[in-house]
């Protein structure tokens, strides 16, 4: 996702991103942080703790440093690719989100 990581990458042909609302979402917050006994973000998925303003500063550039794309984005393993790709069972509701 950025320049500061030199692992070796997977050759993508296309691809779009988007930044879209703010870090500070009370929705997002709630699902990936804590506040620890330093006072900082702690992640629930990394180990990784952060003030507000740095998170917010790496939003409005759109630098996601140490592994913080990785509450973003995710790679899944072939099983749960197939899974996810499953047609669904319809019924006469229509779905909400359709993936």
């Amino acid at each position: 996702m950025n320049a500061s990581n030199k692992t070796p990458r997977i050759v993508v042909k296309d691809s779009e991103c988007e930044y879209c609302g703010t870090i500070a979402e009370k929705t997002f917050f709630n699902k990936r942080f804590y506040m620890n006994d330093r006072g900082e973000y702690q992640s629930f998925e990394l180990d990784y703790s952060f003030d507000l303003g740095t998170l917010q500063a790496w939003w409005k550039s759109h630098t996601l440093h140490n592994g913080l794309h990785k509450l973003f984005v995710k790679r899944l393993n072939t099983e749960i690719r197939l899974i996810s790709s499953n047609a669904l069972n319809r019924s006469d509701q229509p779905e909400k989100h359709p993936i």
